[in-house]
Formats: structure tokens, sequence, C-alpha cells
């Protein structure tokens, strides 16, 4: 999981995310990014080390795998509910502005989804 936010086997951590947030906020512009809803937003529990290493060597098999995928798949300094706080309270430490960091929380997302997403 996050495999683009550091190369492997190091395990990507808030500064790596932060680094990416930034780096899209500065080539998309605060009205296009947003946190994406494919990582669970509570907590993830530790998992089976064993299990994953399994599971990747089944997917490299199968010809199915991704790259990073030989690591936990979330960041553990970010690995709790309270994670959209941690986003929010990085970013403004940052310099961003509140307005800013809602439209990356979800306001960019509520404004869009309803221009493509159609009945």
């Amino acid at each position: 999981m996050l495999p683009f936010l550091a190369a492997s086997p190091k395990q990507p951590m808030l500064e790596d995310y932060l680094r990416h947030m930034e780096h899209a906020l500065k080539v998309c512009g605060e009205d296009h990014v947003g946190v994406g809803s494919d990582v669970p937003f509570g907590k993830i529990d530790k998992p089976d080390l064993d299990a994953l290493r399994k599971e990747v060597d089944e997917r490299k098999a199968a010809g199915i795998s991704a790259p990073g995928e030989d690591r936990p798949p979330y960041i553990p300094d970010m690995n709790t509910p309270r994670k959209m706080e941690i986003i929010a309270d990085a970013l403004m430490k940052r310099g961003y502005s509140s307005g800013a960091v809602e439209k990356v929380l979800g306001l960019n997302f509520r404004r869009v989804f309803p221009e493509i997403w159609t009945a």
C-alpha cells in the first residue's frame, strides 16, 4: 500500500505522505486535491506479517502484484481514527489555510461528485 510514498523496503510515514500531498497541491492546486478514500479512515490492526508475505507471494505468482506490497498497508504514525485530524493539523502547520485544508479533506469531492455522478 502506498508504494509511491517511499521506496521499498522503507515503511512510508507521515512525512512521506505530506511530501506527496504538498507536491500534489503545488502541481494541481488546492481546488483539485483530496485525501483518497481507498485508505481506511479508522485504525488498522497490525497485520500478520507472515500472512501478508504469503499473500504477496501468491499475488506475484499470479502476476497481479503491485510494487511495494511487501510492507504493512498503513502509515504507522497515521494509524488512528484521527487520521484526518493529523493531516489537517500537519497541513496547517505547513502554512496552508483552513479553507485549503477543508477542500483537501472533503470539500473538493463534495463539489465535484455532483458534476461527475449523474443519475
